[in-house]
């Protein structure tokens, strides 16, 4: 979850992927709930949010933010949030930025650098391990100078081609929501 409260600021609460709300929790009636699957409790957590964490962003009238959607199988990326936001001049942009969790900071944009890059901080997920670097700069999102009314970013996910499979991008594109037009861009682009 990502939230903009002060001008220069997001702050960023986690989510935990591996929480149940069926899960037992201790507490002064015994528990209650179902017991998890057998080889599962590891994976899962009694609390649904991490600690949240404020990071500073260069862009200070924000006017809609959304994560960009990524391919479920193909992105190893951080998690990339989309920034609709009005520059002093009255102009109107679209960013992306990455934000790494294990880390608690913001990636911004133009950066290919790995998010962890000390191979012995890898966080894994089902198994898996976590996404850590941020997209080549051809699957960033930058847009500048778009309707000056717009006020809204949609998230849509990454397009399919014809035999079932995805373009050459792990992630989505943005609708950008105007007073007289709606319109898309790729991180293709």
């Amino acid at each position: 979850i990502a939230l903009h409260l002060y001008d220069g600021f997001v702050t960023v609460i986690p989510i935990h992927r591996g929480y149940d709300v069926d899960t037992p929790r201790p507490s002064g009636n015994g528990g209650g709930g179902k017991q998890p699957p057998k080889g599962m409790a590891a994976s899962l957590t009694t609390k649904p949010f991490g600690d949240a964490f404020h990071t500073r962003i260069e862009q200070r009238t924000v006017l809609s933010m959304t994560f960009l959607k990524t391919h479920p199988t193909r992105s190893t990326y951080i998690p990339q949030l989309a920034l609709l936001y009005q520059d002093a001049r009255g102009f109107q942009h679209v960013i992306s930025h990455g934000i790494e969790l294990s880390k608690k900071c913001m990636v911004l944009y133009g950066s290919t650098a790995a998010a962890n890059a000390d191979s012995q901080n890898v966080i894994e997920i089902d198994g898996k391990p976590a996404a850590s670097v941020m997209p080549p700069p051809g699957e960033q999102l930058k847009k500048s100078r778009i309707e000056g009314g717009s006020a809204m970013l949609v998230s849509v996910p990454p397009a399919k081609t014809a035999g079932g499979g995805t373009k050459a991008t792990a992630l989505g594109g943005v609708l950008i929501l105007g007073q007289r037009q709606i319109t898309y861009h790729s991180t293709a682009e």
